[in-house]
Formats: C-alpha cells, sequence, structure tokens
C-alpha cells in the first residue's frame, strides 16, 4: 500500500490515531502490537493499515534495540497521527519510551580481624567471591605455606565476609537484582579493619532519548 492510499483509507474510516506497543531489546525487536483508534476512542479493525504502519513505522522511528550489558533495551508506544498542513497530509510518529538499564555500583565495608586472622592474610594477595561461585577465590602470595590451621582459619574469614556483604547496604539507582552481590579484597588495611568491595546490580528505567 502506498502511502496516499494509506491516507485515503484513513480518513474513510474515520481514524484519529494508531497506537503503536513495544519492546525491544537482547539485540531484536519484540512483540509489537498496532492498535486503530477512531475519532471517538474506538477501535477500528482495518489489516490493510496495520500492515502498512507495522512495514513504515521502521523508516520513521529508530528503536535502540541492541543491549550491551549495561543497556538492557526499551518498551512503550509510537502514536501515529495525520498532520495535514498548507502542503499535502503526512503521518507523524511520536516515539515514548523507557529504556531499561542495569548498573553495577560498589560501596566500601569494613571488616574487624582478630590477630589470627590478620596473620593468615599476610600470605594472600586478593580474594573475591559472588554468589555464583561455589566457594570464593583465594590468590595466595608467591612462595607460601598455608597450614591446616590457617587454611581453617581463612575458610571461616571469608565465610564471615560473604555473610557480612550479603547484609552490606549498597547505594544504588533502582531495584537491586536478585543473586547480584560479590566482594573483593586486595587485602588492605584501615586501621586493623579490611577493606573489602561489595558490589551490586542495580535495574533502573527512564525516559528514552530519540
Amino acid at each position: 500500500m502506498q502511502t496516499n492510499e494509506a491516507i485515503k483509507l484513513w480518513k474513510e474510516l474515520n481514524i484519529d490515531r494508531c497506537e503503536m506497543e513495544f519492546s525491544c531489546g537482547g539485540d531484536s525487536m519484540n512483540d509489537t502490537n498496532f492498535t486503530l483508534y477512531d475519532k471517538e476512542d474506538n477501535e477500528v479493525e482495518s489489516e490493510e493499515l496495520a500492515d502498512y504502519f507495522e512495514n513504515q513505522v521502521y523508516k520513521e522511528v529508530e528503536f535502540y534495540e541492541v543491549s550491551d550489558g549495561h543497556y538492557m533495551g526499551e518498551y512503550g508506544k509510537v502514536e501515529i497521527t495525520l498532520e495535514e498542513d498548507d502542503d499535502e497530509p503526512y503521518f507523524s510518529y511520536d516515539k515514548q519510551a523507557m529504556a531499561e538499564w542495569e548498573e553495577t555500583f560498589s560501596e566500601t565495608m569494613y571488616v574487624e580481624l582478630s590477630e589470627k586472622e590478620s596473620e593468615v592474610l599476610n600470605k594472600v594477595s586478593n580474594i573475591n567471591g559472588s554468589i555464583w561461585d561455589n566457594e570464593p577465590n583465594v590468590n595466595y602470595k608467591e612462595d607460601c605455606v598455608i597450614t591446616d590451621e590457617e587454611s581453617q582459619t581463612l575458610k571461616e574469614l571469608l565465610e564471615k565476609i560473604g555473610n557480612l556483604s550479603d547484609e552490606f547496604e549498597v547505594e544504588g539507582k533502582g531495584e537491586e537484582s536478585e543473586e547480584s552481590r560479590s566482594f573483593e579484597s586486595d587485602i588492605e588495611l584501615e586501621e586493623g579493619k579490611l577493606l573489602v568491595q561489595v558490589s551490586a546490580r542495580f535495574y533502573y528505567t527512564e525516559e528514552s532519548n530519540d
């Protein structure tokens, strides 16, 4: 269908607007739906017009479906109206959308250490863990020997850090995603306390910029 034919049919059916509902993300367009309304706000069925706009809208409107691990996609609607001026009438496309984001925020947690815990950490260069790991990761300094007692002390310390990090407040934007917590430390001490970076991913939405 050509644009002039679509305009003619639009007027014949007394159409006021067409609303396209959409969502996109993950590198693809997801479900879309086109609904026509007359000037009395009643729905009007026209497969021809719906097919026309389904093909035309991608030439008139830019959608941001490519996700990158931070930007997830967008959802909303496109309102299509017929505009008439001194020249030829034309269809106007107005996108109103919300963008979805997921972002990692981090805060520093201070962990009190016992003398035994401080001593065993002298042999460690880095620790890190997350809810996805079966157990936290420990990176030792070169040329060190860990006794069974030290290994048990370190195991209990990592369990303590994991529990504290789960309860630690991380300020972020939006709502914290479930099972997104992780922690990491390069074994830096401040006034005898271990500095641990606790991270969490947060989901939020904001108006999508055209």
